[in-house]
């Protein structure tokens, strides 16, 4: 368990230090970067996704929608110009555009795995 922390620890901390494109970058090039990079966007990284993180996935998309609803409302309540698509939007655009990409999966494929 302290292993598993520690490690997650040094993830965190060099993901502060040294950023998210610079640090993905530097693992690709490793051999074991590129099979965990073949493995996370093939049918079976996403199934494994799927299966650890459905909670937390349902989590963020209610979350989301709490989030969008109460800016739109605070906004128009404040009297804030917003644009009619982030009016009309049930979800923050960061989470529309995970929901779009996971939409776009081959389901078929990841539910067999």
């Amino acid at each position: 368990a302290f292993s598993t922390l520690g490690f997650i620890i040094c993830l965190m901390l060099a993901w502060a230090l040294f950023g998210m494109d610079k640090l993905e970058r530097e693992v690709k090039k490793t051999p074991l970067g590129e099979k965990f990079d073949e493995f996370r966007h093939g049918d079976w990284g996403r199934a494994m996704l799927l299966v650890v993180l459905l909670p937390v996935i349902v989590f963020y998309g209610i979350m989301s929608f709490l989030k969008q609803s109460f800016t739109v409302c605070v906004s128009s309540c404040a009297g804030k110009p917003m644009r009619l698509s982030e009016k009309d939007a049930i979800l923050t655009p960061r989470a529309t555009m995970f929901f779009k990409r996971v939409w776009n999966w081959e389901w078929g494929s990841v539910i067999i795995k």
